[in-house]
């Protein structure tokens, strides 16, 4: 009889976590992301890429111009020529000059142009519940600008980027 009752409760936890545990898991390590151009300035292309988990709040983004540099995302992770940048604390957007030359600045929802969607992982009881305020996406380089949230980092970046195009 106890042997039954174990076999049962155990039944149910190893029930209980496939059913719950994994999606929850699932959920954790579930991202989404994007590319493209995203300005123009001064002769330079600005291209970006960005990872963002789909219900939990982990974004980061990379901006580089140089056209040697490959910056891809795999996995929730942003990679340049193969290499995982790491992102300080408290930083989410990498300006990339160069593979071992790379700014840190922190932008804030405000800066950051809300994407659509969301992702969804469903479970026994329902949909999974997103622990977001928005879903980010590309940056808002015009508002950046205008409010010289990142002055500095960006003079610095916009020049590192004309040099580039000097060695070519």
């Amino acid at each position: 009889m106890k042997r039954n009752a174990l076999v049962a409760a155990c039944a149910i936890a190893v029930l209980g976590v496939l059913l719950v545990g994994l999606p929850w898991i699932q959920a954790y390590w579930d991202y989404s992301s994007g590319s493209g151009y995203l300005w123009t300035e001064e002769g330079n292309k600005i291209q970006f890429v960005y990872v963002d988990k789909t219900h939990f709040d982990a974004y980061k983004t990379a901006l580089w111009c140089d056209k040697s540099l490959s910056i891809t995302a795999h996995n929730g992770a942003l990679f340049c020529n193969d290499e995982k940048i790491r992102f300080p604390h408290g930083k989410n957007v990498a300006l990339v000059c160069a593979p071992n030359d790379i700014l840190f600045v922190e932008l804030d929802g405000d800066y950051l142009i809300e994407r659509g969607g969301g992702g969804g992982v469903t479970y026994i009881f329902g949909e999974m519940p997103h622990f977001k305020k928005q879903y980010k996406g590309m940056i808002d380089l015009s508002k950046v600008k205008n409010d010289e949230v990142i002055k500095d980092e960006w003079s610095l970046f916009i020049l590192s980027c004309s040099q580039s195009d000097d060695k070519e």
